[in-house]
């Protein structure tokens, strides 16, 4: 004879994965908003040194000039 609550503890237990799924996508979302943002935060440091060197260069190539007068 089969358990007369079966069907509900299935139904319960279905319940958990859905919990844990629902979970562990806001974690994965969380995480790729994280890494995405890391990313940015990584491209700075270059960007800027470019910005310094391409600033340096050009008052490199300016010889005799300070600010803005010859």
């Amino acid at each position: 004879m089969l358990d007369p609550d079966l069907p509900e503890r299935i139904t319960a237990r279905l319940e958990e994965p859905d919990g844990l799924e629902a979970q562990l996508a806001k974690q994965l979302a969380e995480a790729r908003t994280e890494r995405d943002g890391l990313a940015v935060a990584g491209r700075v440091p270059g960007r800027v040194s470019d910005q310094l060197a391409d600033e340096s260069a050009s008052a490199a190539s300016a010889p005799g000039q300070v600010g803005s007068r010859a």
